[in-house]
């Protein structure tokens, strides 16, 4: 999710205000994350995510609809770094509640 904020690499002090800018909204996405993973419902939404992005299956189909499967995997790919880096005990309680779900 990282927007590159254009910056006059000639002047420090707005080089310096971009990486703070940078720094404050990698912050706030973290937290965000963090916010959503502390519920069951936000839990339950991220995990179908993951499971809709194909990260827990093979993407190879034999002909160009490997590509699409391959573009989706991508995705979940990036959003399951993002669980392990900012949240990584969720991805354990999420697999557990999914085994529930199954179960009920």
């Amino acid at each position: 999710m990282a927007r590159k904020i254009q910056t006059n690499a000639a002047d420090e002090a707005e080089i310096n205000t971009a990486k703070t800018r940078e720094r404050l909204r990698a912050e706030r996405e973290a937290n965000d994350l963090r916010a959503i993973l502390a519920t069951e419902q936000g839990r339950r939404f991220y995990w179908n995510l993951l499971c809709y992005c194909r990260i827990f299956t093979s993407s190879m189909t034999g002909n160009s609809q490997t590509f699409f499967h391959e573009g989706m995997r991508q995705v979940g790919l990036k959003l399951l770094a993002d669980l392990n880096d900012h949240a990584p005990e969720a991805y354990f309680l999420m697999l557990k509640e999914s085994k529930e779900d199954d179960l009920a």
